[in-house]
């Protein structure tokens, strides 16, 4: 504690972390911190992370359970990386150095998080965004794939119809660099299997709710389905899943 300061939650050492929003969650009784890696810039790895505790002033951790101290050389390992630079269907060009975000929770209590973005060939150019979030079975906040147009998630789930087929599914990993993550075609199979170029895995529906969990290559990852438009207008079936820190999403057009 520093008694001009007050308390450090995370950081230090000259380390890319900054644009700290804190949220409280009623319904997992976690404080959710929203920080930025990265530098604010089109090409600077600008991103999204998150950490969360019991109590407003920490300690905060992320999925593994580990805070970025100044000791540590490298902190792209910590945090719980919820976007950064990306590309999808529907969208003209690669959304790139989202972040420096808030967050709220609206009188329905939908969550959501407001970022700005840049663009892959617009410069320095940004504009403001706002993507619904859905907790998964372990309260950590998964970020829908497109921008909001007021999707309502089904508390009940889907039929598993709706589910299998071919997904356009990106993970946002945890670099901070200039890389677009690109989608790549994965199936989900009536099985409950993965499959994609070198790629296998396995996945499940929960029964009776939203929740899924998915697992590739040896990664699980634990998410949510949501039935939403994408940036064209056009319904398409989604999933977002976390898991080591990484944002898994995947669209599926009919």
């Amino acid at each position: 504690m520093d008694t001009y300061y007050g308390k450090r939650l995370l950081g230090g050492g000259h380390k890319s972390i900054e644009g700290p929003y804190i949220m409280y969650d009623a319904k997992s009784d976690y404080y959710y911190l929203f920080v930025s890696y990265g530098a604010l810039t089109r090409e600077g790895g600008y991103q999204i992370r998150v950490f969360r505790s019991k109590t407003p002033d920490g300690d905060y951790v992320d999925m593994n359970g580990n805070t970025p101290w100044a000791k540590d050389k490298d902190h792209a390992g910590f945090g719980l990386k919820l976007s950064g630079n990306y590309m999808l269907p529907s969208l003209e060009q690669a959304y790139m150095a989202t972040g420096h975000n808030s967050a709220f929770a609206d009188d329905d209590g939908r969550e959501y998080v407001v970022f700005h973005t840049r663009f892959e060939k617009r410069g320095e150019e940004h504009e403001p965004r706002v993507h619904q979030m859905l907790p998964n079975e372990e309260g950590w906040p998964c970020m829908l794939p497109y921008a909001t147009e007021d999707e309502t998630v089904s508390e009940t789930g889907y039929d598993k119809e709706e589910l299998v087929g071919e997904y356009f599914v990106i993970n946002q990993g945890k670099e901070i660099n200039e890389k677009i993550a690109k989608p790549y075609k994965l199936v989900l199979s009536k099985r409950g299997k993965v499959y994609g170029k070198d790629v296998k895995g396995t996945w499940e529906a929960k029964d009776n709710s939203y929740y899924m969990n998915i697992t590739i290559d040896g990664v699980s990852y634990s998410g949510v389905f949501c039935k939403m438009n994408d940036e064209a207008g056009t319904e398409v079936m989604s999933f977002s899943a976390a898991g080591d820190n990484e944002s898994l999403w995947g669209v599926k057009y009919e």
